[in-house]
């Protein structure tokens, strides 16, 4: 099932199976989804990769509300992204994957075809920082969000995939 965007064309329809591949759920995204879908927490909503369609395709995370389908909440990466030199192509963005952290309620993204990871407080809207080469983002208006390195770094470009990990260690080691 696909929907026709700026780019290639998406699913639109998210199944619930279960192991035998039976189909318990469907549920229908409109501007169609790609790359990932997510459990916020388990058993609970789904946050997806879509597209806003107002111009432009793979820009958008949104949450869907599992026990309706309904899509509860959409954020547009046009919105959070104010550097308007970087949204060059309907393609702009390209998100690959999303994922949220129940700890403090944001999502983080990743735009491969702006070499980073950005971070987003879920309940507000407010970009908490981005994970890319500083070079990338000299002299925008999203500067100030960049984490500064601390050492030599070797940066990622067109990444496909990002995801926070906690780190476990055992004192002493």
């Amino acid at each position: 099932i696909l929907k026709p965007s700026y780019g290639v064309p998406h699913a639109t329809a998210i199944y619930r199976m279960d192991a035998f591949g039976r189909v318990h759920r469907t549920m229908y995204v409109n501007n169609g989804l790609h790359h990932d879908v997510v459990e916020m927490t388990k058993g609970g909503n789904l946050l997806i990769a879509t597209n806003s369609l107002e111009g432009y395709c793979e820009d958008a995370v949104a949450e869907v509300d599992v026990k309706t389908g309904k899509i509860i909440k959409q954020l547009n990466m046009n919105d959070i992204v104010t550097e308007e030199s970087v949204k060059d192509s309907a393609d702009w963005a390209h998100m690959n994957t999303v994922s949220y952290d129940k700890e403090d309620n944001s999502v983080l993204v990743c735009l491969r075809n702006l070499h980073s990871v950005l971070k987003i407080d879920w309940a507000t809207n407010e970009l908490k920082w981005i994970l890319g080469d500083p070079f990338f983002w000299q002299g925008t208006t999203m500067e100030k969000y960049v984490l500064r390195p601390v050492g030599d770094i070797k940066w990622f470009y067109q990444a496909h995939s990002s995801f926070q990990m906690e780190k476990k260690y055992k004192e002493g080691s």
